[in-house]
């Protein structure tokens, strides 16, 4: 669809982690399968385990799993922008902008923005 319409991607880097999880298949094999030419923006929250399940989770942070899986797909994607999504558990806006930051300098270390 992507490579008919021109249109973008949005990846959810998270889901894409607790799918992996989820059902037994390796993250970056399954993002080397995508056309990463059309990602053009990330999603990303941090995780918790319910009931021993690992679930995306907008009130936590973003765990250093994510932040690898994120550092692969911005080497990989020309990926333009970024959201990180928090709507419950707020933290200091501080620890907000801590993550952010995080998420600017390794779009800056791939060279995807400035």
């Amino acid at each position: 669809m992507c490579r008919e319409t021109g249109c973008g991607l949005l990846l959810d880097v998270t889901n894409l982690w607790l799918n992996s999880r989820r059902h037994g298949y390796d993250a970056l094999a399954f993002l080397e399968s995508l056309p990463l030419d059309s990602v053009v923006q990330l999603h990303f929250v941090g995780v918790e385990q319910r009931g021993g399940e690992w679930i995306d989770s907008h009130g936590r942070r973003t765990s250093p799993e994510i932040w690898e899986l994120f550092e692969a797909v911005v080497q990989r994607a020309p990926v333009k922008a970024a959201i990180l999504e928090r709507d419950k558990d707020l933290p200091p806006f501080a620890d907000v902008l801590d993550e952010i930051d995080m998420a600017a300098r390794l779009g800056r270390e791939a060279g995807r923005w400035d």
